[in-house]
Protein backbone atom coordinates (compact mmCIF):
# COMPACT_ATOMS: atom_id res chain seq x y z
CA UNK A 1 0.00 0.00 0.00
CA UNK A 2 1.15 3.16 -0.95
CA UNK A 3 2.12 5.83 1.86
CA UNK A 4 -0.27 8.36 0.33
CA UNK A 5 -2.90 6.11 1.31
CA UNK A 6 -1.52 4.56 4.64
CA UNK A 7 -1.01 8.45 5.25
CA UNK A 8 -4.59 8.91 4.08
CA UNK A 9 -5.82 6.22 6.39
CA UNK A 10 -3.94 7.99 9.37
CA UNK A 11 -5.79 11.26 8.88
CA UNK A 12 -9.14 9.73 8.89
CA UNK A 13 -8.77 8.43 12.06
CA UNK A 14 -8.12 11.84 13.28
CA UNK A 15 -11.31 13.16 12.18
CA UNK A 16 -13.23 13.32 15.68
CA UNK A 17 -10.39 14.66 17.60
CA UNK A 18 -9.97 17.17 14.83
CA UNK A 19 -13.21 18.76 15.23
CA UNK A 20 -13.45 18.64 19.17
CA UNK A 21 -10.23 20.43 18.99
CA UNK A 22 -11.64 23.08 16.18
CA UNK A 23 -15.06 22.95 15.56
CA UNK A 24 -14.92 25.66 12.81
CA UNK A 25 -12.60 24.45 10.50
CA UNK A 26 -13.63 22.21 8.14
CA UNK A 27 -11.57 18.90 8.35
CA UNK A 28 -12.53 17.09 5.01
CA UNK A 29 -10.80 20.16 3.35
CA UNK A 30 -7.76 20.19 5.24
CA UNK A 31 -7.62 16.66 5.32
CA UNK A 32 -7.75 17.37 0.99
CA UNK A 33 -4.99 19.72 1.10
CA UNK A 34 -2.74 17.44 3.02
CA UNK A 35 -3.26 14.73 0.40
CA UNK A 36 -2.63 17.19 -2.05
CA UNK A 37 0.48 18.44 -1.04
CA UNK A 38 1.79 15.17 -0.50
CA UNK A 39 0.27 13.95 -4.14
CA UNK A 40 2.98 16.46 -5.55
CA UNK A 41 6.16 16.16 -3.32
CA UNK A 42 7.80 12.76 -3.01
CA UNK A 43 9.67 13.51 0.14
CA UNK A 44 6.58 14.37 1.70
CA UNK A 45 5.68 10.75 0.55
CA UNK A 46 8.74 9.28 2.23
CA UNK A 47 7.40 10.67 5.62
CA UNK A 48 5.89 8.40 8.02
CA UNK A 49 2.15 8.56 7.77
CA UNK A 50 1.39 8.75 11.34
CA UNK A 51 3.51 12.38 11.55
CA UNK A 52 1.24 13.50 8.31
CA UNK A 53 -2.11 13.28 10.51
CA UNK A 54 -0.34 14.47 13.42
CA UNK A 55 0.36 17.32 11.23
CA UNK A 56 -3.31 17.90 10.47
CA UNK A 57 -4.23 17.99 14.07
CA UNK A 58 -1.38 21.08 14.91
CA UNK A 59 -3.29 22.54 11.66
CA UNK A 60 -6.22 22.37 14.16
CA UNK A 61 -4.29 23.47 17.06
CA UNK A 62 -3.13 26.50 15.13
CA UNK A 63 -6.44 27.94 13.53
CA UNK A 64 -4.57 28.10 10.27
CA UNK A 65 -5.03 26.16 7.06
CA UNK A 66 -3.28 24.18 4.69
CA UNK A 67 -5.05 26.23 1.73
CA UNK A 68 -2.79 26.84 -0.95
CA UNK A 69 -4.29 30.04 -1.71
CA UNK A 70 -3.95 31.46 2.20
CA UNK A 71 -0.57 30.89 2.34
CA UNK A 72 -0.70 30.41 6.09
CA UNK A 73 1.48 26.98 6.47
CA UNK A 74 3.07 24.30 4.74
CA UNK A 75 3.73 20.51 5.11
CA UNK A 76 7.51 20.03 5.14
CA UNK A 77 9.88 16.81 5.64
CA UNK A 78 12.00 16.91 8.46
CA UNK A 79 13.56 13.50 9.51
CA UNK A 80 11.58 11.69 8.08
CA UNK A 81 8.81 12.81 9.42
CA UNK A 82 6.24 15.38 8.22
CA UNK A 83 5.79 18.53 9.70
CA UNK A 84 3.32 21.78 9.38
CA UNK A 85 4.83 24.73 9.81
CA UNK A 86 3.23 29.05 9.57
CA UNK A 87 4.40 30.97 6.58
CA UNK A 88 4.65 34.47 6.51
CA UNK A 89 0.61 35.43 5.91
CA UNK A 90 0.26 32.69 8.71
CA UNK A 91 2.28 34.17 11.26
CA UNK A 92 1.10 37.55 10.47
CA UNK A 93 -2.56 35.91 10.92
CA UNK A 94 -1.49 34.70 14.00
CA UNK A 95 -0.04 37.96 15.94
CA UNK A 96 -3.47 39.92 14.54
CA UNK A 97 -5.34 37.43 15.52
CA UNK A 98 -4.33 37.05 19.22
CA UNK A 99 -5.27 40.57 19.53
CA UNK A 100 -1.27 41.08 20.22
CA UNK A 101 -1.36 43.26 17.28
CA UNK A 102 -3.62 45.24 15.33
CA UNK A 103 -1.62 45.12 12.25
CA UNK A 104 1.80 43.93 11.11
CA UNK A 105 3.69 44.80 7.68
CA UNK A 106 7.07 43.85 6.51
CA UNK A 107 9.09 45.01 3.43
CA UNK A 108 12.14 44.61 1.46
CA UNK A 109 14.69 47.29 1.24
CA UNK A 110 17.24 47.21 -1.68
CA UNK A 111 20.48 48.95 -2.61
CA UNK A 112 19.26 51.85 -4.48
CA UNK A 113 16.05 52.97 -1.97
CA UNK A 114 16.32 55.87 0.17
CA UNK A 115 16.03 53.87 3.53
CA UNK A 116 16.80 55.29 6.93
CA UNK A 117 15.91 54.11 10.50
CA UNK A 118 16.51 55.73 13.64
CA UNK A 119 16.88 54.04 17.29
CA UNK A 120 16.58 55.71 20.63
CA UNK A 121 13.52 56.92 22.57
CA UNK A 122 11.99 57.42 19.35
CA UNK A 123 12.55 54.28 16.52
CA UNK A 124 11.39 55.84 13.16
CA UNK A 125 12.03 54.71 9.53
CA UNK A 126 12.03 56.23 6.38
CA UNK A 127 11.90 54.25 2.64
CA UNK A 128 11.43 55.43 -0.41
CA UNK A 129 11.78 52.30 -2.51
CA UNK A 130 13.00 52.70 -6.49
CA UNK A 131 9.61 52.94 -8.46
CA UNK A 132 11.53 52.82 -12.00
CA UNK A 133 14.92 51.65 -12.64
CA UNK A 134 17.11 48.99 -11.02
CA UNK A 135 16.29 48.54 -7.35
CA UNK A 136 20.12 47.00 -6.97
CA UNK A 137 20.65 43.94 -4.46
CA UNK A 138 18.56 43.28 -1.15
CA UNK A 139 20.11 45.26 1.94
CA UNK A 140 17.57 44.46 4.47
CA UNK A 141 14.51 44.08 5.86
CA UNK A 142 12.24 45.16 8.61
CA UNK A 143 8.69 45.07 10.03
CA UNK A 144 6.43 47.53 11.73
CA UNK A 145 3.93 46.23 14.18
CA UNK A 146 1.14 48.13 15.55
CA UNK A 147 -0.02 47.24 18.93
CA UNK A 148 -2.90 46.75 20.77
CA UNK A 149 -2.52 49.88 22.66
CA UNK A 150 -1.24 51.71 19.28
CA UNK A 151 2.48 51.63 19.87
CA UNK A 152 4.58 50.78 17.34
CA UNK A 153 6.92 48.37 17.15
CA UNK A 154 10.17 48.00 14.68
CA UNK A 155 12.31 45.13 14.17
CA UNK A 156 15.28 45.55 11.12
CA UNK A 157 17.69 42.83 9.76
CA UNK A 158 20.71 42.97 7.30
CA UNK A 159 20.45 40.46 4.17
CA UNK A 160 23.42 39.09 5.70
CA UNK A 161 21.78 38.32 9.07
CA UNK A 162 18.85 36.71 7.06
CA UNK A 163 21.00 34.61 5.10
CA UNK A 164 22.88 33.15 8.12
CA UNK A 165 19.52 32.03 9.28
CA UNK A 166 18.66 30.58 5.74
CA UNK A 167 21.74 28.54 5.91
CA UNK A 168 20.74 26.80 8.76
CA UNK A 169 18.66 25.02 6.81
CA UNK A 170 19.76 21.17 6.89
CA UNK A 171 19.11 21.64 2.97
CA UNK A 172 21.22 24.64 2.58
CA UNK A 173 23.88 23.80 4.68
CA UNK A 174 24.59 20.40 2.92
CA UNK A 175 24.60 21.99 -0.45
CA UNK A 176 26.19 25.56 0.62
CA UNK A 177 23.49 27.20 -1.51
CA UNK A 178 20.08 28.84 -1.29
CA UNK A 179 17.13 25.59 -2.16
CA UNK A 180 13.64 25.17 -2.07
CA UNK A 181 11.73 28.27 -1.28
CA UNK A 182 14.85 29.91 0.09
CA UNK A 183 16.00 29.89 -3.69
CA UNK A 184 12.71 30.82 -5.13
CA UNK A 185 11.25 33.16 -2.90
CA UNK A 186 14.10 34.49 -1.13
CA UNK A 187 12.26 38.03 -0.09
CA UNK A 188 8.85 36.45 1.34
CA UNK A 189 11.10 34.22 3.41
CA UNK A 190 12.85 37.15 4.72
CA UNK A 191 9.64 38.91 5.47
CA UNK A 192 9.08 35.87 7.58
CA UNK A 193 12.32 35.62 9.48
CA UNK A 194 12.03 39.39 10.06
CA UNK A 195 8.15 39.06 11.61
CA UNK A 196 9.77 36.19 13.92
CA UNK A 197 12.33 38.26 15.22
CA UNK A 198 10.13 40.78 16.16
CA UNK A 199 7.82 38.48 17.97
CA UNK A 200 10.66 37.96 20.10
CA UNK A 201 10.67 41.79 21.22
CA UNK A 202 6.96 42.38 21.92
CA UNK A 203 6.18 43.58 25.13
CA UNK A 204 4.77 40.97 27.32
CA UNK A 205 2.13 42.91 28.91
CA UNK A 206 -0.42 40.58 27.82
CA UNK A 207 0.97 37.54 29.17
CA UNK A 208 -2.75 35.25 27.92
CA UNK A 209 -2.44 35.98 24.80
CA UNK A 210 1.43 35.75 24.19
CA UNK A 211 1.52 32.45 26.09
CA UNK A 212 -1.44 31.39 23.77
CA UNK A 213 0.45 32.71 20.30
CA UNK A 214 4.14 30.56 21.44
CA UNK A 215 1.77 27.78 22.53
CA UNK A 216 0.19 27.72 18.63
CA UNK A 217 3.29 28.37 17.70
CA UNK A 218 5.40 25.55 18.98
CA UNK A 219 2.94 23.42 19.31
CA UNK A 220 3.21 22.56 15.17
CA UNK A 221 6.33 20.95 16.11
CA UNK A 222 6.32 19.22 19.19
CA UNK A 223 4.31 16.27 18.02
CA UNK A 224 5.84 15.51 15.12
CA UNK A 225 9.87 16.86 15.60
CA UNK A 226 12.41 13.99 16.08
CA UNK A 227 13.43 15.97 19.18
CA UNK A 228 11.34 18.57 21.21
CA UNK A 229 11.03 21.83 19.92
CA UNK A 230 11.26 24.49 22.74
CA UNK A 231 9.10 27.97 21.84
CA UNK A 232 12.39 30.25 22.18
CA UNK A 233 13.92 28.35 19.37
CA UNK A 234 11.03 28.21 17.01
CA UNK A 235 11.33 31.81 17.08
CA UNK A 236 14.14 30.85 14.48
CA UNK A 237 13.68 27.89 13.25
CA UNK A 238 13.66 27.68 9.30
CA UNK A 239 11.29 26.18 7.18
CA UNK A 240 11.39 25.46 3.63
CA UNK A 241 8.59 24.34 0.94
CA UNK A 242 10.65 21.54 -0.71
CA UNK A 243 10.10 21.45 -4.35
CA UNK A 244 8.56 19.02 -6.19
CA UNK A 245 10.70 16.20 -7.72
CA UNK A 246 10.87 15.83 -11.03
Amino acid sequence: MSNIKLAQQAIATQEERFKQIAPDMAFEKEAMYALQALSNNTFLQACDPKSVASSVLNIAMSGLTLNPVMGHGYLVPRKGKCVFQPGYQGLIYLLVSSGILKNVEARVVYANDVFEINYGTSTSITHKPVINGNPGDIIGVYAIATGSNDAKYVEYMTAQEVYNIAMRSDMNKKSQKLNGAWGTDFTEMARKTVIRRLFKYLPKNDAMNISRLASAMSTMDQQTAPEPVHTEDLLDVDFVEIPNEE
